[in-house]
């Protein structure tokens, strides 16, 4: 903390924006420490400084966030002391403190409500996500994740959706639910990210083959395109994370010097940056290798440094993962009561994990109602005040003229108007969400303008059908609820997938799933998107499918098939809207799917023509193939390169 206080009193007495600065964060602090400049530009700086900071000097970046909070709300500067809050929650997480960084997060989502600001509020809910996955809590981190993800879509905030997409993944690979968390950040990388958000979905898809059985040349892959885009951009601070990585798929293969290597090159990049979570991680593996090189001794004196650091800290994942190699050290020398003792430890984690979630969850219950109860009593002080000052206002309207009376009764009426037309906005605000989901975009602004949506007809639409292969007969053998979680399953992933390459779902029948490409817009090959969306289903499918096999589970395979062409798209239903597509084209599309190969995508001589010099596409001819009703036709199966 020395070093932090020094640097407090450093920024003090910074001289001002005409001398020379040091350097970044020295400049930042320049503008902070001007007077001269306005109060969103000074704030902003500080806010960078203490970002900057958190990689280099953790302590100095959370005391000058201190300042920050107690700062910006002498000045009422409500919305930086929320900013302040989230920077301390992420920071307080760093240091394991998980209640105080949940708290802080709570802070600033209530400022945020306060504020009425979808973006701040995102912000502190990806906060509160964050801390809840790294407690052991992943259920009620993807419950929160989603709350977020909420927020951040209607404040239009692409980056931040990036980072809580990233979080969301790593909560569903804590649930094993590797198929999903997959395809999350495929969609991170199909949207532009920023540098450190490309870098963090590459890792997790590293994580996530390694995990989940994948080759580790593959892995490997992966972790090295994460390993360029740190090294180009300068992402010192993630330098830790890319090596840790790497010695994680070295353990599996028994190349321990190599992931002894690795993890101590982690180890100090950690420590030099004050990342405490990446240096227990780090440790924790260093351990691991040593017990497979059989030197158990090694690693129980890394085992005690862990153990030393989480002293004092919540039961969390890096209990579990300490009391395991603990047991593993202690078994390796033989020595088998010690080890049966971590072993009942690590047991006792993750039953405490459990009780722990069940009684945060009851926490924040009980402060989400503290926080109403002081929001209800101001509110009801305010009121007290109002009818005050209605009382004083009804004395001194009697003693006045007439008409004071009225401008009174005009304004309170005006005051019920306004009320009225917010909670009329708001209402309609909701109305058009739904809408928007439901609908495609011009169909909704048509519905907003006229009350009604005419039929059209677009030309150059591809329409993907998919087929689940002898469905009746496996779900005669599945429980009713086991059914609906797996077809619940399939379809939420290639709603994601259909999102991500721009094809919009037009309904489900069954076990059946229609989508389409080029119903709107902006997209440049709509039978490309169509395609590429349909060999993504296919290979999660696949994935999914073995998955099930090796466990000795049900498991569907699927077909899927593409034409494209004209097509007339509508609403149809006056109560209960459901946007839907005719045409021949959809009939082929279904022909299509039908006449395809299990495990394959068929596509008709149309799409074909349109897709054939797509890089990374292969194709096979299948030459004339009878398709019901349709008679012979051109048919290719597709695939990847």
């Amino acid at each position: 903390m020395l070093r932090a206080w020094a640097i407090v009193v450093g920024f003090l007495l910074l001289p001002g924006p005409g001398y020379p600065q040091a350097g970044p964060v020295d400049s930042l602090l320049g503008v902070w420490s001007s007077p001269e400049e306005p109060d969103s530009l000074r704030y902003d700086a500080l806010d960078r400084a203490i970002r900057l900071l958190r990689a280099t000097d953790h302590d100095s970046a959370l005391v000058l966030a201190a300042i920050m909070e107690q700062r910006s709300a002498a000045e009422n500067q409500p919305w930086w002391t929320a900013r302040a809050l989230i920077l301390q929650a992420m920071m307080q997480e760093d240091e394991l403190a998980y209640a105080q960084a949940l708290q802080s997060a709570l802070r600033a989502e209530r400022i945020a409500d306060q504020l009425q600001d979808r973006l701040l509020k995102g912000q502190a809910l990806a906060a509160q996500a964050g801390t809840l996955a790294l407690s052991g809590q992943a259920d009620r981190s993807i419950r929160t994740s989603m709350q977020a993800e909420q927020e951040l879509k209607a404040a239009g905030a692409v980056d931040p959706l990036a980072t809580l997409r990233l979080n969301m993944a790593e909560e569903l690979m804590i649930l094993n639910d590797w198929d999903r968390a997959r395809v999350t950040l495929h969609d991170v990388l199909a949207n532009a990210p920023s540098p450190r958000n490309a870098m963090a979905a590459q890792l997790g898809l590293g994580k996530i083959v390694r995990r989940s059985g994948g080759p580790p040349m593959q892995a490997l892959a992966h972790y090295r395109q994460a390993q360029a885009i740190v090294q180009e951009h300068g992402l010192d601070r993630y330098q830790a994370r890319v090596s840790s990585a790497f010695g994680n798929v070295y353990l599996p293969m028994g190349r321990f010097d190599s992931a002894s290597f690795h993890f101590r090159e982690a180890i100090e990049q950690a420590r030099s940056r004050g990342l405490r979570q990446d240096e227990l991680n780090a440790r924790l593996g260093l351990a691991e290798s040593r017990i497979g090189m059989q030197r158990p001794e090694a690693a129980l004196s890394e085992l005690d440094a862990v153990s030393a650091q989480l002293q004092g800290t919540p039961v969390g994942h890096l209990h579990k993962e300490l009391y395991r190699l603990y047991s593993a050290a202690h078994k390796t020398v033989g020595n088998h009561a010690q080890a049966l003792r971590y072993q009942e430890l690590k047991d006792s984690a993750v039953t405490e994990l459990d009780m722990l979630e069940r009684q945060r969850a009851m926490q924040q219950w009980e402060m989400r109602a503290r926080l109403e109860a002081d929001s209800l009593r101001a509110a009801e002080e305010k009121h007290a005040l109002s009818e005050n000052a209605q009382t004083a206002l009804h004395a001194e309207r009697d003693r006045k003229l007439l008409f004071a009376g009225g401008a009174a009764a005009i304004l309170i009426l005006a005051l019920l108007l306004w009320r009225t037309l917010r909670h009329t906005r708001r209402e309609k605000a909701r109305s058009e969400e739904i809408l928007n989901e439901m609908l495609p975009e011009a169909i909704t602004r048509e519905l907003k303008q006229t009350g009604t949506a005419r039929a059209r007809q677009l030309d150059n639409v591809s329409v993907l059908f998919t087929d689940f292969e002898g469905f009746t007969a496996l779900s005669a053998r599945m429980g009713q609820e086991e059914l609906v979680r797996e077809i619940d399953a399939c379809f939420g992933t290639f709603d994601v997938i259909c999102h991500s390459h721009g094809l919009e779902r037009i309904k489900t029948i069954g076990d059946a799933y229609m989508a389409a490409a080029g119903l709107k817009s902006g997209t440049d090959n709509p039978a490309a998107a169509a395609v590429r969306a349909a060999l993504e289903m296919q290979a999660f499918i696949e994935h999914r499918c073995a998955g099930h096999l090796a466990q000795g589970l049900p498991a569907f395979r699927m077909r899927a098939g593409i034409h494209t062409g004209s097509v007339v798209a509508g609403i149809v239903g006056t109560k209960k809207f459901q946007y839907d597509i005719w045409g021949d084209t959809v009939n082929t599309a279904s022909r299509m799917e039908s006449s395809g190969e299990v495990g394959q995508v068929n596509i008709s001589e149309a799409t074909y023509a349109l897709v054939k010099d797509e890089w990374g596409l292969t194709f096979t001819s299948r030459g004339k193939v009878q398709a019901k009703g349709k008679g012979e036709m051109e048919m290719y199966f597709v695939g990847h390169l």
